[in-house]
């Protein structure tokens, strides 16, 4: 029988806690002390909150409620090296993340604001304590329709949401949500980005070819979805609360 591995010996007493996805404790060796999710709001800079594709805050809207998230972790390895890596590994993954703890509906994208770590009083373990600005929301819905339609979002605040438009066939102008679109393909997916800020067919940037003043938002509650001709639209969002 193989020697048993420093994590098959370890024993994880907290909630699993997954940084974009990824097992805490199995990747950083990581267990989770304290997850405080405070309604405190953020002096969160006006660059963050406008810059399409800065970071995972953006949601194309000046007035999302961002939040203090902070995150305790007892972080090991088989010794003091091992856990110094860990730590150093753990806090340059959560500069810019999404986190979501095991067994919870929602998730947090998130901005490191402030890192420290101390002696826990058993070596090697030290104990992290981290600090975002955080929004805290559903996993992203996406719906799909063949016409205009409703779309309902359960969030408590207006969000950027991405059309992805796959037209039957082709057309010169095509109208959906007041947005005019031209010279779109048969079978070509023509997207209307307002989660990442951009307008795309295929990589290429057409944002030239819209009239776009102004990127989508969906906003609490049924939300229309107009279409000038009938199309395969999928929306998509993330209900921000």
């Amino acid at each position: 029988m193989s020697p048993k591995t420093y994590l098959q010996q370890d024993r994880q007493l907290g909630d699993p806690l997954f940084i974009d996805g990824k097992d805490a404790y199995l990747r950083y060796n990581a267990d989770l002390v304290n997850f405080n999710d405070s309604a405190d709001p953020v002096d969160f800079s006006i660059d963050y909150q406008q810059s399409p594709g800065k970071n995972r805050l953006i949601i194309l809207s000046s007035n999302l409620p961002v939040r203090t998230l902070q995150v305790q972790c007892y972080v090991g390895g088989k010794n003091s090296d091992q856990a110094s890596s860990n730590l150093s590994a753990l806090a340059a993954d959560c500069r810019d993340c999404v986190i979501k703890r095991g067994g919870s509906k929602f998730e947090y994208a998130a901005v490191l604001m402030d890192y420290t770590d101390e002696d826990s009083g058993v070596p090697p373990y030290r104990l992290a304590t981290l600090t975002f600005a955080a929004i805290r929301r559903y996993p992203l819905v996406s719906v799909s329709l063949s016409g205009s339609g409703e779309v309902y979002n359960p969030g408590t605040c207006p969000s950027g949401m991405r059309l992805d438009v796959t037209p039957f066939a082709a057309f010169e102008a095509f109208i959906i949500n007041g947005v005019t679109c031209k010279s779109l393909a048969a079978g070509k997916t023509f997207t209307i980005d307002g989660l990442e800020g951009q307008v795309i067919c295929e990589g290429i940037n057409r944002f030239a070819d819209t009239d776009l003043s102004e990127f989508p938002k969906i906003t609490p509650g049924r939300n229309s979805i107009e279409m000038s001709f009938p199309a395969e639209v999928k929306v998509s969002f993330y209900p921000i609360l």
